[in-house]
């Protein structure tokens, strides 16, 4: 690799997540390199950057394309195209979870979907889609709370995840609220 040892170190480590993430290593590593670049680079300057071929930067660029995380630009009297990534580090979470869910998340559902429509023809079948109807459920509401989350703000959004564990602090205050609430009412039962 032809990168200075900060931006190599970065590169490289990118690119061992990358592959744990499910993604080729080399895409991980382009990612990484257009990301800490200052300017749009054409895939010539990461070729020669991380010394890969010429298709192979291609073919992981067209990958990031399909994944919605970089950005083509043109430069005037330049007829290359040119790459970098978005700046708004929030802006590539959110397109990240938005990808996943749809790539991975969404079949999972509709195949949960179609198996608990079918009429289970043994104990072990019933057995087998009451886990699965557990686990539908379980997806659904995590991709409800998703919807619900990914509408938010990115400062409320950054707000919510710098609270952490103090989550659990805020819903105990309200359940306590609430049950003080339910206690102040009369009961109609006890009219005389």
């Amino acid at each position: 690799m032809n990168l200075p040892p900060l931006v190599q170190s970065f590169v490289l480590h990118f690119g061992e997540m990358g592959s744990r993430w499910g993604i080729n290593r080399t895409v991980g590593q382009i990612y990484a390199l257009l990301y800490v670049s200052p300017a749009p680079i054409c895939a010539e300057e990461i070729a020669d950057a991380l010394g890969i071929s010429r298709s192979n930067v291609s073919m992981s660029l067209r990958e990031l394309q399909a994944w919605n995380l970089v950005i083509l630009k043109h430069k005037p009297d330049d007829r290359r195209d040119f790459f970098t990534t978005p700046d708004d580090v929030w802006l590539i979470l959110r397109t990240l979870a938005e990808e996943r869910k749809k790539r991975e998340v969404d079949p999972t559902l509709s195949v949960l979907r179609e198996i608990l429509m079918q009429r289970p023809a043994s104990d072990a079948e019933r057995h087998a889609q009451a886990r699965m109807s557990e686990m539908h459920t379980l997806i659904e509401q995590l991709t409800h709370w998703y919807e619900d989350v990914k509408q938010l703000e990115t400062e409320r959004l950054a707000t919510l995840l710098s609270l952490g564990a103090k989550v659990t602090k805020l819903l105990e205050a309200k359940d306590r609220v609430v049950s003080l609430g339910r206690s102040r009412r009369p009961n109609p039962a006890n009219k005389s």
